[in-house]
C-alpha cells in the first residue's frame, strides 16, 4: 500500500504523519477483506479537519466497497 500526503493539501507535517497512521491502522484491520490487492491511498484537501475516528470510519467504508468489489483470489494447492 501506498499513501501520499502532499504538504499542499496538508500542510503540518504532524498532521501529514497522523493521516498516515490512521491510514495504515485502518488498511491493517481490513487487509484480509483486501486481498493481494495493491493500493495507493491519495490523501486530498482539508484531510487534516477529520478527527481519527471520522477519518477511519470513512476509510473503513471504502476498503470495505474495495473489498466487495475485488475478485476473489481462487485457492491454489501445490
Amino acid at each position: 500500500m501506498g499513501i501520499v500526503v502532499a504538504k499542499k493539501n496538508v500542510a503540518k507535517a504532524h498532521s501529514r504523519n497522523r493521516i498516515k497512521r490512521v491510514v495504515r491502522e485502518a488498511f491493517r484491520h481490513h487487509k484480509d477483506k483486501l486481498g493481494d490487492l495493491d493500493l495507493v491511498v491519495l490523501v486530498r484537501f482539508d484531510a487534516d479537519r477529520l478527527n481519527n475516528a471520522r477519518l477511519s470510519s470513512r476509510l473503513t467504508k471504502l476498503f470495505s466497497d474495495i473489498g466487495s468489489k475485488s475478485p476473489r483470489p481462487s485457492m491454489k494447492t501445490a
